[in-house]
């Protein structure tokens, strides 16, 4: 009987000592790591070519939205294009804000993806900080709030959640929602952005904390490598499905709308602009291009629809960018995301756009602000 007792305890010593003795080598490798610098990243399966996941410096997950901009942050690295960016307290790029707006304030949010977020575009020369500076000229003493509500790799499925989940607490007078390119991108596995399950907190929580260690990092990277495909490998080009559907995104749209009027809010559309195969490539030359801005116009001819049928506020952007050079990447190694000259045009365009519409004067005049 005592002989079996000390066996039993013999036993769990060595079990508590294996443990030990693991934990010791995943903390000694993990400092290994952290010092060599080593980097494993790879795409998710679930949201083709974006890469947002990998980088927990600069992102984290989030249940409804997959991920979001790591608040408090000052960016500048190897995933967010060449550039400094700042981000928020509220996880947003920019300047601070205080979430209840103050009196006698016209707000507006700028909702998008990477182009309404600058990608590549230096402090204070984003689409949305021009648009601040070019109403606030148009209406001299009158208070303007623009806040960059845009996230690199967001769909317009992610876009209506972010207007559910903050954009509403923040009472906006305005929105202006910009949305297409990655609506269009391959769905990982065909489970589209409407079909992605949704993770309790806690998993998400235990999810961002583990992405700290490279440890986990690196293992899970040696998981995907060996049980999932890469990138486009695992889209079907036979059947494809888009992370966003063509009907799909018209009702994001139409959703996006009826909650804005819902709480006040006025909704500005913006056509998304694409660098025109004419000018960049020239006359006559077929591009690998040209099948991606075909879907890509297949988008942006749904918000011209629901501005003819439905009087949506629409600003045709992509309409006023065609024909003119000098707004992309002069090699087109980005055709994506217009450069300082483009972010320049948006914001006078949004600017005219309302002040042709009277829609400033309405909303002051709805709102009784000081005249």
């Amino acid at each position: 009987m005592v002989e079996s007792r000390n066996l039993k305890i013999s036993s769990g010593k060595k079990i508590i000592f294996a443990v030990l003795v693991l934990l010791v080598l995943l903390i000694l490798l993990e400092i290994i790591l952290q010092v060599a610098g080593v980097q494993s990243r790879r795409e998710s399966p679930f949201f083709l070519l974006l890469k947002v996941h990998e980088y927990p410096e600069y992102f984290q997950r989030h249940p409804t939205l997959f991920w979001e901009l790591v608040p408090n942050k000052q960016i500048k690295g190897d995933f967010i294009a060449k550039g400094e960016y700042r981000i928020n307290s509220q996880g947003f790029r920019g300047k601070e804000f205080e979430p209840d707006k103050a009196a006698n304030t016209i707000r507006i949010c700028c909702i998008g993806n990477s182009c309404t977020f600058g990608w590549e575009i230096p402090e204070g020369n984003t689409y949305s900080e021009l648009l601040e500076t070019a109403l606030t000229k148009n209406y001299p003493g009158r208070k303007f709030e623009v806040i960059n509500c845009g996230v690199p790799g967001y769909t317009s499925q992610q876009g209506l959640t972010l207007l559910k989940d903050k954009i509403l607490d923040y009472r906006p007078d305005i929105i202006t929602l910009s949305f297409g390119w990655n609506d269009i991108w391959g769905a990982g596995k065909g489970i589209t952005d409407r079909e992605q399950k949704i993770h309790s907190r806690l998993i998400i929580n235990l999810q961002n904390a583990l992405a700290k260690l490279k440890t986990y990092r690196l293992l899970k990277y040696v998981l995907l490598e060996l049980s999932e495909k890469k990138g486009l490998e695992s889209f079907d080009h036979e059947n494809p499905a888009y992370r966003v559907s063509r009907d799909e995104y018209r009702e994001n749209l139409a959703e996006i709308h009826r909650i804005a009027l819902e709480n006040g809010i006025i909704p500005i559309y913006l056509t998304s602009p694409a660098p025109d195969a004419r000018v960049y490539f020239g006359s006559g030359t077929i591009t690998q291009l040209e099948k991606l801005f075909e879907i890509h116009e297949q988008y942006n001819h749904i918000i011209r629809d629901l501005r003819d049928t439905r009087q949506y506020w629409v600003v045709p952007l992509a309409t006023y960018f065609q024909n003119q050079p000098g707004l992309f990447d002069p090699e087109l190694k980005d055709y994506i995301h217009y450069n300082q000259a483009g972010h320049l045009q948006v914001a006078e365009l949004i600017a005219n756009y309302m002040k042709r519409y009277r829609i400033i004067d309405n909303i002051m005049g709805e709102n009784n602000l000081n005249r």
